[in-house]
């Protein structure tokens, strides 16, 4: 771990015996070419390399999570074009080089939070384009259906709020006299996504445009108009493909829903929207405002608070217009800002995460919001 962390850095562990009695146990922590050395002094030579080796790792992962802090935060006004490289250097430092180098193909989004009028900070990063498979379908929430980077990202966006309200002094979010929460003043939530986003969103203007779409399970053809047949939790089981949603629906949904989920509606005075969507590529921004929102005008009948959002729109030049496709990935990769095990890796076929965190699964949060 210590070496694939960064360039320059590794662990050495020494010990000698000492006076007869004890073990004395020397563990260093290189760094950039600066040694930082931990002692461990114990009775047996086991229990000595043990305890110098523990009181690296304390100050290993302090030194890592430091690291993190600074390179996903930065000041006011964000730009957008740099959100992307943070990411993709956020990604690789703390999943410590275990995922494939991240390129030109892989679709990430990003949630990052705007707040004291001056700063800003990436609170989660989702990396994917992939969908579980139906025979995995679980019904304890421990599985994540969707691993789309956008999805994963806007999920990772609820695990911050829970952990936020956990806080006696929190900068995001406050008390209001009902008991539940808001958002302090100031602080706006903004999703950057470095591809076109599948499903209408990619469609140019015409009379295939505005329908809601879907994706079909193992299936890297380009979304379709839905139709067809609801399989139920047995008939997935036996193996009958899945549909879901494509992600220009999902946030569309969000822009009415918003984006706190159905969990955190419980706990919050307000649902929380957007004000800017950000798409790196080869987009339309009128494409992406009907997309995202207009295709949706004249929506009624909502309940109190909720509205039909309108965020910006940005579109900042990128490789390719290819979105958040099927394209068989089998990683996918999900970060959270704060989290004690921020990093969770995701086999997208199971939908169950095989290294680091789980927080954003549906058990989870529950888990978060019951405590």
């Amino acid at each position: 771990a210590f070496q694939s962390a960064e360039p320059g850095c590794g662990m050495q562990v020494d010990y000698h015996y000492d006076n007869q009695t004890e073990y004395t146990c020397y563990s260093s922590i290189r760094i950039n070419n600066e040694v930082q050395s931990f002692l461990g002094t114990e009775i047996r030579k086991k229990d000595a390399k043990q305890t110098a080796a523990r009181k690296a790792l304390i100050w290993f992962r302090i030194y890592l999570k430091s690291s993190v802090d600074r390179l996903c935060e930065f000041s006011l006004p964000v730009n957008w074009s740099d959100v992307g490289t943070k990411c993709k250097e956020l990604t690789k430092q703390v999943c410590h080089n275990q995922l494939e180098p991240l390129h030109h193909k892989d679709v990430i989004a990003a949630i990052i939070m705007c707040y004291s009028n001056s700063k800003a900070k990436i609170v989660s990063i989702g990396s994917g384009k992939g969908f579980m498979h139906g025979q995995y379908v679980t019904k304890d929430g421990s599985t994540l259906q969707d691993c789309h980077a956008e999805v994963l990202a806007k999920r990772g966006l609820q695990a911050f709020l829970l952990r936020e309200m956990k806080k006696q002094r929190s900068a995001v979010v406050q008390k209001c006299p009902s008991g539940k929460y808001d958002l302090k003043d100031g602080v706006s939530f903004h999703l950057y996504v470095n591809k076109v986003p599948c499903g209408d969103a990619m469609v140019p203007s015409g009379s295939n445009a505005s329908y809601l779409r879907y994706r079909k399970e193992k299936s890297d053809a380009g979304a379709g108009l839905r139709e067809g047949h609801s399989y139920s939790y047995q008939e997935l089981k036996e193996g009958y493909p899945a549909y879901k949603m494509c992600c220009s629906d999902k946030i569309a949904l969000w822009n009415v829903a918003g984006l706190q989920g159905a969990l955190l509606s419980h706990l919050l005075c307000k649902p929380i929207y957007l004000n800017t969507i950000v798409v790196e590529g080869l987009a339309e921004e009128n494409n992406l405002r009907r997309a995202f929102f207009e295709r949706f005008k004249g929506i009624s009948g909502l309940p109190r608070d909720y509205t039909l959002n309108e965020p910006s729109i940005v579109v900042i030049n990128g490789h390719s217009n290819v979105g958040g496709g099927h394209g068989g990935d089998k990683k996918a990769f999900t970060w959270v800002a704060g989290a004690d095990d921020p990093g969770g890796m995701i086999d997208t076929q199971t939908g169950r995460v095989e290294a680091g965190s789980a927080v954003i699964t549906k058990a989870s949060l529950f888990q978060q919001w019951k405590a």
